[in-house]
């Protein structure tokens, strides 16, 4: 009995010293955006993921419900909620959001088989090169003036799978996919051939995406959250994540 009683506080304090001892809760609206955001991927996506525990390093846990994208927006809009995420850029949600820093950079960029590294600067460098896209599909302003001025001939197909199978067959050197869709479509359908395939990093367009808060927020979770981001980056936790969300790692059983 002396035993149990002399160890009790040490074990509590233990235990008591491994649970995070956050200052703060937040609400943010999360919504459906894989494989940035889902209720379908581990952690709720890559981009939950770093949120969350970016919030965690500044002491402030987060709660979050799904919703569709356009209520997340009209919920900043009219201050019922205290964030939302990923948000790219925009004049009109400017006027009622403030943006934090850069989470991830989104984007269109040209996939190509491992072993076939390229550098370009523009489109010129890419001229006699076989390169395929989408039907409809807009790849940013000077992708389509070197696609009208024929400078590159994108050969366009009707689903980003068939882009795929093509250039695994080699039938084309080069693919436009938006990054992390790209890799998600990859390891979802192609699973056995996923590391086979690369991006290169200069994209073809580009987009950033933030945690935006309403304009009336006055908790200063913006500095809050950039200073948890900076911290999760230099931790490398960052980059681990995202190579993960690219190799497939956060898909479920």
């Amino acid at each position: 009995m002396y035993f149990q009683k002399s160890f009790l506080p040490a074990i509590l304090f233990v235990i008591m010293s491994t649970i995070p001892a956050y200052c703060e809760t937040i609400t943010l609206a999360n919504t459906e955006w894989p494989p940035y955001q889902s209720a379908s991927l581990e952690h709720d996506g890559v981009g939950t993921r770093i949120i969350k525990e970016a919030f965690e390093l500044v002491d402030i846990n987060i709660e979050y419900k799904f919703h569709p994208w356009k209520r997340c927006v009209k919920m900043i809009e009219k201050g019922k909620i205290d964030g939302t995420f990923l948000s790219a850029r925009s004049p009109e949600r400017e006027k009622f959001a403030d943006y934090s820093d850069v989470i991830l950079t989104g984007g269109v960029a040209l996939f190509h088989l491992k072993g076939n590294e390229f550098e370009w600067q523009s489109f010129n460098d890419l001229k006699g090169k076989k390169i395929g896209g989408v039907l409809g599909s807009d790849y940013g302003e000077k992708c389509k003036n070197a696609e009208d001025s024929g400078i590159i001939n994108l050969h366009r197909v009707k689903k980003e799978k068939m882009l795929i199978t093509m250039l695994l067959k080699d039938r084309l050197q080069l693919i436009l996919l938006e990054v992390e869709n790209g890799y998600d479509n990859i390891h979802s359908n192609f699973k056995s051939e996923a590391s086979k395939i690369s991006h290169n990093p200069k994209l073809a367009s580009g987009y950033t995406l933030h945690l935006i808060v309403p304009k009336t927020n006055k908790k200063n979770l913006i500095d809050k959250f950039n200073k948890g981001l900076n911290l999760l980056k230099e931790s490398g936790k960052y980059d681990q994540y995202i190579e993960e969300s690219r190799q497939g790692q956060y898909k479920k059983n």
